[in-house]
């Protein structure tokens, strides 16, 4: 029997060549149409790679890494997306990232209040910005960055717009974008080798 690619990525940090499980993930056509999974189960996975590229992370994070999915309520497309991201980050909660346990979480955005008392709560060290928040992306990076929360999304133009990562689908591969001013904002350091495989830098 062929591991599923939930069995096959464990998400350790990556040795030299350790690019190469990643640039398959990235991979379109008859590559793509071969993963286990829907499209956001796969968005979930290279997340989660990808974030096993950071140097600072097991710094930032402690014992374990919680990521944070913020929506817009009353945004059909926000809410949409953070429920299924969340349930795909759920189907990996076995999976370990540099080692750390991983969990996820999911809450409507209401302000810098709020969510600064959930993400104390609750311990969160990644905040994945779902659509619908374009507005507030000022209010929520300023926040990333003075608690060196990493941000991450799932559309290109947030990462032009300040946000540290995002993994997007384009076509019919998916691809990376990586913000290096923010993620160095918000604490983290990503390898070269994460950066020769993103579409998009911003530096």
């Amino acid at each position: 029997m062929i591991p599923s690619i939930l069995e096959r990525f464990r998400f350790r940090r990556p040795a030299a060549r350790g690019w190469l499980p990643l640039m398959g993930l990235l991979l379109g056509g008859s590559a793509l149409a071969t993963m286990a999974g829907s499209p956001v189960d796969r968005q979930a996975v290279i997340t989660l790679r990808s974030l096993a590229y950071d140097n600072q992370l097991a710094k930032r994070a402690g014992s374990s890494l919680t990521v944070m999915v913020l929506y817009r309520e009353g945004h059909a497309a926000s809410m949409a997306q953070s429920e299924k991201l969340t349930a795909a980050l759920a189907g990996l909660k076995n999976m370990k990232v540099q080692g750390l346990p991983m969990n996820a979480t999911r809450m409507a955005w209401a302000g810098v209040g709020p969510l600064q008392s959930s993400v104390e709560a609750q311990d969160v060290d990644v905040l994945f910005v779902c659509e619908g928040l374009e507005a507030d992306l000022g209010a929520l990076t300023a926040f990333s960055r003075s608690q060196k929360l990493l941000t991450v999304a799932g559309t290109a133009g947030m990462v032009e717009k300040g946000v540290s990562l995002s993994v997007f689908l384009a076509g019919d591969k998916y691809s990376i974008g990586v913000n290096l001013p923010a993620s160095a904002a918000e604490g983290a350091s990503f390898s070269s080798d994460l950066l020769g495989l993103a579409k998009v830098v911003v530096r």
